[in-house]
């Protein structure tokens, strides 16, 4: 839960978005309809099929196996659909060094959509575990993640990697 004087102004701040929706809406539907008038599928061509390189990474599905048994359920959205699950590197994988990658306490699972959000800077986890994000957006932004001290410590990384960086730029 959130302290009440953040939740209060969370709550104003939804309710100027909520009444502002409608017109919002109306907008979407005028610009949607101005671009399929533009649109014409004649100026493309059919969808092809290319061969591409693929990353291969041994000890992928270990670590995946073993997040998912720590885990259970998406640490956010708390589904529990193995299928949509991913198992999430805190700390980029490209960052990695050494066992870095394979450790557990890099990982957290998250819903595929979820997972794509936190590796694009949509939102990180404070070190209280809450949900930080600029996207009013996101509906479970009031939800709190137990991290255990390994991963309060990449997750510190992941605020200067990611969150900051997306902050700094405003990028949308």
């Amino acid at each position: 839960m959130l302290p009440p004087e953040v939740r209060k102004t969370e709550l104003a701040k939804q309710r100027a978005i909520e009444a502002a929706l409608p017109y919002a809406e109306r907008a979407a539907q005028i610009i949607n309809r101005a671009v399929a008038r533009e649109y014409d599928p004649s100026k493309y061509d059919a969808p092809k099929t290319i061969l591409a390189p693929q990353v291969i990474r041994p000890g992928g599905a270990a670590f995946r196996k073993a997040v998912l048994e720590r885990d259970k359920h998406c640490v956010i959205t708390g589904c529990d659909i193995t299928e949509a699950l991913d198992a999430a590197h805190i700390k980029p994988s490209r960052l990695c060094e050494g066992q870095e990658y394979y450790d557990i306490e890099n990982g957290l699972l998250l819903r595929a959509d979820v997972h794509r959000l936190f590796d694009r800077g949509v939102f990180t986890i404070g070190a209280r575990g809450n949900v930080i994000t600029h996207e009013y957006r996101l509906r479970w932004v009031d939800r709190y993640v137990e991290l255990t001290p390994a991963q309060q410590e990449y997750m510190a990384g992941h605020r200067g990697w990611y969150f900051r960086k997306r902050t700094n730029s405003q990028v949308r």
